[in-house]
């Protein structure tokens, strides 16, 4: 088991709430549509039993009110959920919360515009036995 939290786990814990399309994490892949978290580099550990962690959530497809849709979707399904505390593979994930609401950030290459939000979340610093 690993010592600390993978955005993977976190990716999947989002995925399992947020709209029906494809979940990715660290980059993004050439999918017309999808959802991707890239971890953000976060504080210094402190000596504490948890840690505060940052990503950026992603959103593109094809057309902007697709990708409104799905970003707002995530948005809605996570604030639902900010303080809801989860098991994520032997970690808990203490709190989730948006830093700002959605915005766009611009297009890609192929013209499709991409959304974002970025994420803060306490979890478990160590395996929880």
């Amino acid at each position: 088991m690993r010592l600390s939290l993978d955005i993977l786990h976190i990716t999947e814990y989002v995925e399992s709430v947020g709209p029906a399309t494809a979940y990715y994490y660290d980059m993004m892949p050439d999918d017309e549509e999808c959802v991707v978290l890239i971890e953000e580099p976060g504080d210094p550990k402190q000596s504490t039993n948890t840690e505060v962690r940052a990503f950026q959530l992603l959103v593109r497809a094809r057309e902007s009110p697709r990708a409104r849709e799905l970003i707002w979707g995530v948005y809605e399904a996570l604030r639902e959920r900010q303080s809801t505390k989860v098991e994520l593979d032997g970690h808990v994930l203490y709190w989730i919360k948006a830093v700002q609401t959605p915005c766009p950030l611009g297009y890609d290459e192929n013209r499709r515009p991409i959304f974002v939000v970025n994420y803060k979340c306490e979890v478990s610093a160590q395996p929880v036995r």
